[in-house]
């Protein structure tokens, strides 16, 4: 008797050792509580995720103001006043940024045909004369007019003078008088002039 004991023991204590390893694995892979001290990584097989509600809707319910300090990536849509967004970004609602727009600083020192090489280099021509500014576009002139006149700008769409192209001299690219450009012809409205005639640039920079 005493040696069927002896053996039934390791049997029965490699079973109950068995058994608690079982309940520890499935603890990690479906915990019931938060883990002791955290710090490694931590999975659900299946179900919703609540903080701050014990009714989670979706994968991730947080109910309550959260914080993000790293890079978040997000593969599908964002909605704002709607659960069912039909696009990368989709706000129901008012929306109020500010500092989108800039406001006229001056005008470049030198004048310039409308060959510039493009937009970017236009733009370089009023970095280097007010530092972070640009050409104004025309949307701009909307929070301030310019004092001084004679200045090109954006409007990416200007009527021709005397010709049927497009305005900003093609892009900033040419200077044929066959192209035009928009420039503030005073310190009251805007004309069209063609690209061959050299005007300073109307800066605006974002404040």
């Amino acid at each position: 008797m005493k040696n069927k004991v002896k053996i039934l023991f390791p049997i029965l204590a490699s079973i109950i050792t068995g058994l608690l390893m079982a309940v520890l694995v499935n603890a990690w892979t479906n915990p019931t509580q938060s883990p002791p001290s955290g710090g490694g990584a931590l999975y659900y097989s299946n179900g919703n995720v609540g903080i701050g509600t014990t009714t989670p809707s979706q994968k991730l319910s947080v109910d309550g103001t959260f914080s993000v300090s790293a890079t978040s990536t997000f593969s599908g849509n964002v909605g704002i006043g709607t659960v069912t967004p039909g696009a990368k970004l989709e706000v129901i609602g008012k929306i109020k940024a500010t500092n989108i727009l800039g406001t006229w600083v001056g005008n470049t020192a030198s004048s310039y045909d409308g060959n510039r090489g493009g937009y970017a280099a236009a733009d370089a021509l009023c970095d280097s004369n007010y530092a972070g500014s640009h050409v104004c576009s025309g949307a701009e002139f909307t929070f301030g007019r310019p004092t001084v006149a004679g200045g090109w700008f954006n409007t990416f769409y200007a009527t021709p003078s005397g010709g049927t192209n497009p305005s900003d001299c093609l892009g900033w690219t040419t200077n044929s008088g066959s192209y035009s450009a928009s420039y503030w012809y005073s310190t009251v409205y805007i004309d069209p002039s063609d690209c061959s005639i050299a005007r300073p640039f109307a800066c605006c920079r974002n404040n």
